[in-house]
């Protein structure tokens, strides 16, 4: 395992980033100003999702070995950080419950799901699918919009798009999981 690529210092940034976009969102209840400094930090944090994607192909494309801190890090970074804030403006800045629970079910289901193959089967990879970052894509800028106070109206269409996508990728990974579940290992594990 090959720790120090750039790809799993975005990672290990990103995740190291949390505390302090709950600190920032905690904070500008008191100080307006700390909500768009916290934004500013979501946008970061976003943007080092993609690079990392990017830096982790040109490296495997090199290098011709997988990086599995990366290939569970990565997405387990996305989730602690869209989760978190999530949660943290539920609590300060009465964003709607009903969304946080609907993105943190689907992601604790899905968690639940991969502990289960990983531990019974050889694959522990986690895989992501186009719906799976369109869900991520969309969760992160629906924050950044909230954060950036958009018109009602506009907030009511990019929840139902949100919501929408939240429940199509879980559907589609809860099938994507249950297939490679019941995929039959063959010599040298799962193809």
């Amino acid at each position: 395992m090959r720790e120090y690529t750039i790809a799993n210092i975005l990672t290990t940034g990103r995740l190291l980033a949390i505390p302090l976009v709950i600190f920032l969102l905690f904070k500008s209840r008191t100080f307006p100003d700390y909500q768009m400094v916290a934004l500013v930090v979501l946008v970061c944090m976003q943007a080092s999702d993609i690079l990392d994607g990017y830096f982790a192909r040109i490296d495997q494309k090199k290098t011709k070995a997988s990086n599995l801190f990366g290939q569970i890090m990565d997405p387990v970074a996305d989730k602690l950080y869209i989760n978190s804030t999530y949660l943290t403006l539920s609590f300060t800045h009465n964003f709607p419950a009903w969304i946080t629970a609907i993105i943190l079910g689907k992601d604790i289901l899905l968690s639940i799901g991969w502990i289960i193959r990983s531990s019974l089967k050889k694959n522990k990879g986690i895989f992501p699918n186009f719906w799976g970052k369109a869900c991520d894509t969309c969760q992160a800028f629906f924050i950044f919009a909230f954060l950036f106070n958009i018109p009602q109206t506009l907030f009511k269409y990019l929840s139902i798009l949100t919501v929408s996508l939240t429940i199509l990728a879980g559907i589609l990974y809860i099938r994507q999981d249950f297939l490679l579940f019941f995929r039959k290992e063959k010599t040298g594990g799962i193809r």
